[in-house]
């Protein structure tokens, strides 16, 4: 009776080592995941920064984005602001035409491209340059720059 007591008693010590090494496999391989790929981000970027219209890419802004325009605006500034802020920029820099120029980088997907505008009458170029960070399971701007 003792025999079979303990054989059943390491019987169910391993079945609850057992259980606990397929749990954690699991759990680790949802940490594993793909990350989506940015190509999607950024073409709504392009589609809303050729337009003006930063509703087109405004769900990407992170809580905590960089923005760096030439009127003078450059700051941290939460998705609400970034989105009233470019919104404003839009009503004097008015876009002719916006492409990237290039995209990379699968951790921190960063896009340059040409942005030529007309302001004040004048028809000028600049540089626009974006980077990402995924964060909550979205990619998000974290930096905004037009030079």
């Amino acid at each position: 009776m003792k025999k079979y007591l303990k054989i059943t008693l390491i019987i169910w010590l391993l079945s609850l080592t057992a259980g606990a090494q397929v749990s954690n496999l699991t759990d680790k391989s949802k940490n594993f995941r793909s990350i989506p790929e940015p190509s999607e981000v950024f073409f709504d970027l392009e589609n809303g920064l050729k337009h003006g219209d930063p509703s087109k890419f405004s769900k990407y802004l992170s809580e905590n984005s960089y923005i760096s325009l030439p009127n003078g605006v450059s700051g941290y500034f939460s998705s609400n602001q970034s989105f009233y802020i470019l919104k404003d920029f839009f009503k004097s820099f008015d876009p002719v035409n916006f492409s990237f120029s290039q995209t990379g980088g699968k951790k921190d997907p960063v896009a340059t491209g040409g942005l030529i505008y007309e302001s004040n009458g004048k028809r000028e170029h600049a540089i626009v340059y974006i980077t990402l960070q995924y964060e909550s399971n979205f990619w998000r701007v974290t930096q905004l720059t037009v030079n």
